[in-house]
């Protein structure tokens, strides 16, 4: 049909290698204790490692950074994939381009205006503060496309669920409604939840 398919690697249940233009955050060259993974932070953090790191300060130092950087590698693939987002404008002709964006969900790695935000047992604010900075990225994004497509561009956002019951002591059918959002040729922009809201005319 003459489209330029374009996705990006966030997730591995998501992941689509086979377009014409893959971008992967993880195709970076990179040193082995950037890419220290979840499990092997953890067994440093609880078990004897981290009592044989607290009697020596100087190395516990050098080590502390890197045991973060699961987390800081969560943020930096958001961080890639949405500025990655924003380069595949400038790809020329009709494309079909998807984007899973793993965010926000736990470990909250942004603050508000997009800062790397440090594990907070406080729910509510790590989430708050991760949807404000991805709001406004979002909210770019789709101005950008609009501004630099010479037809009307078919944008679809699509959410997976909203915070757990117990994280927000609200019942489910609230707390986990799925977002579908669709604008009409028309100009009507549509929430789709129970029932419907029209936002715009």
């Amino acid at each position: 049909m003459g489209y330029t398919t374009i996705s990006f690697d966030a997730w591995e249940f998501s992941k689509i290698e086979s377009t014409d233009y893959f971008f992967s955050y993880y195709n970076k060259p990179y040193s082995l204790t950037e890419r220290l993974n979840k499990f092997e932070a953890l067994s440093i953090k609880t078990t004897s490692i981290s009592f044989i790191l607290a009697l020596f300060p100087k190395i516990s130092d050098l080590v502390l950074p890197i045991l973060n950087q699961p987390n800081l590698i969560e943020r930096d693939v958001t961080l890639y994939n949405l500025d990655s987002l924003e380069d595949s404008i400038s790809i020329s002709g009709p494309k079909f381009v998807f984007a899973h964006i793993v965010s926000p969900h736990r470990p909250f790695v942004f603050g508000a205006n997009g800062e790397y935000l440090h594990q907070t047992p406080d729910f509510y604010n790590g989430y708050t503060m991760a949807i404000d900075y991805l709001n406004f990225r979002i909210l770019h994004l789709i101005q950008k496309i609009l501004n630099n497509s010479p037809n009307e561009p078919i944008i679809i956002i699509q959410s997976d669920h909203g915070g757990e019951i117990p994280y927000f002591g609200r019942e489910g059918r609230i707390a986990n409604q799925t977002l579908y959002i669709y604008q009409t040729e028309g100009g009507k922009l549509f929430i789709l939840r129970s029932p419907p809201l029209i936002l715009s005319e």
